[in-house]
């Protein structure tokens, strides 16, 4: 396997929910049927990498939200919840100071301008304060946009997010979608 990533990524709760074919959109179903993601958590947890947080714990708070039942169901320990396992128990996850009077995340905030999407802008911003990987299939929030703003292939919310941030994040921040991040594995 090559080591495309830094030593910690971070990961969207979408990502781990898309593992189990759940979520908010339309093809959450979908989304893994190649088991992509199964793979690509899979490598990343040989390869040592772990999950990055903030310092305010909106991440791990959403991921309590989003990820313990699925955790706590009856069924047996099946590997997907053994991937699960390692990224919201067992690893030792990086904390990056979250900072939002930060250049990086006034301009994170201009893009992801949404008054409920405070845990999309703590994703972007831990993963560009870092320098690293933003694993994310979140396509309204973060890749593309919503509905009504100019979206094309070559403008769109990732593409606007490496802009307006490019003086101030660190180097090596970027945003993939699971299958691109999969592909660089």
């Amino acid at each position: 396997m090559n080591q495309p990533f830094e030593s910690a990524v971070a990961i969207d709760t979408n990502i781990f929910l898309h593992l189990f074919h759940r979520g908010n959109d339309a093809d959450a179903v979908n989304v893994n049927a190649d088991s992509h993601i199964d793979n690509l958590l899979d490598a990343m947890q040989a390869a040592s990498v772990v999950p990055i947080l903030d310092s305010q714990n909106k991440i791990g708070s959403e991921y309590l939200a989003y990820l313990h039942s699925i955790m706590k169901e009856e069924d047996e320990m099946d590997t997907k919840r053994l991937i699960l396992k390692y990224w919201i128990i067992d690893a030792d996850p990086a904390v990056v100071q979250f900072d939002t009077n930060s250049e990086l995340y006034k301009r994170i905030k201009k893009v992801i301008h949404e008054r409920d999407e405070a845990v999309d802008r703590a994703f972007v911003f831990v993963a560009f304060s870092r320098g690293t990987v933003l694993i994310t299939n979140d396509r309204r929030h973060i890749l593309f946009g919503p509905n009504g703003e100019r979206n094309t292939s070559t403008y769109n919310r990732r593409t606007r997010l490496m802009k307006e941030t490019k003086k101030s994040r660190t180097k090596g921040g970027e945003i993939l979608s699971s299958m691109e991040a999969h592909e660089r594995m």
